[in-house]
């Protein structure tokens, strides 16, 4: 079973698109990383690993939802820009 860690629970901010361009705001964001075991250690030549952590967003604008999905650090959702 994958650990959930959800950095940003109760924190979701509204995004404003940019003024006069006719697309509706994304007003829900939000974002969950998975740490999903391997079933035995891995490794490429260069590095080895036991884990693999995933990054996991949706967003919602208008009616329309979306989800995506990477690779990263645990750390990569507190990010800010």
């Amino acid at each position: 079973m994958a650990d959930v860690f959800d950095p940003m629970a109760g924190q979701a901010q509204p995004v404003t698109a940019a003024a006069g361009d006719g697309e509706p705001a994304v007003h829900d964001i939000g974002v969950a990383v998975y740490v999903i075991p391997t079933d035995a250690p891995e490794a490429d030549g260069t590095l080895a690993w036991n884990k693999t952590t995933m990054i996991v967003v949706t967003a919602r604008a208008g009616a329309e939802r979306g989800i995506g999905w990477t690779y990263g650090a645990a750390a990569s959702p507190s990010i800010r820009w």
